[in-house]
């Protein structure tokens, strides 16, 4: 009969280019939709977050929010540093573009 390693919870660091653990980068919905990736947007609150990591194969599976929820997670590839860098500016540009057109419908 084969057994089910049970999972281990373990802690993560938020930086501009994901949920680093163990040199590995990750992303979830709700860290973009928090921006929790933009260096202005973090916090003490933010800046380390508890993990979900499967033993087998060393890797995370899921986040636990601040607010105590759990959310799946993917790994990022690793592009190059500098690309990686210029990816995070896009999506920051991105996003404030996106605010500014929500917020002129609104008026």
């Amino acid at each position: 009969m084969d057994t089910i390693n049970p999972l281990m919870i373990d802690k993560a660091i938020i930086t501009i280019r994901g949920i680093c653990y163990q040199d590995m980068y990750y992303s979830c919905r709700i860290a973009i939709k928090e921006n929790w990736f933009n260096p202005s947007s973090m916090s003490e609150k933010t800046s380390g977050i508890t993990v979900v990591i499967e033993p087998e194969k060393n890797k995370v599976i899921a986040v636990i929010s601040h607010t105590g929820i759990m959310h799946e997670v993917w790994k990022l590839q690793e592009p190059l540093a500098s690309e990686n860098l210029d990816y995070f500016e896009q999506i920051n540009l991105l996003k404030t573009s996106i605010k500014e057109k929500k917020r002129k419908r609104q008026f």
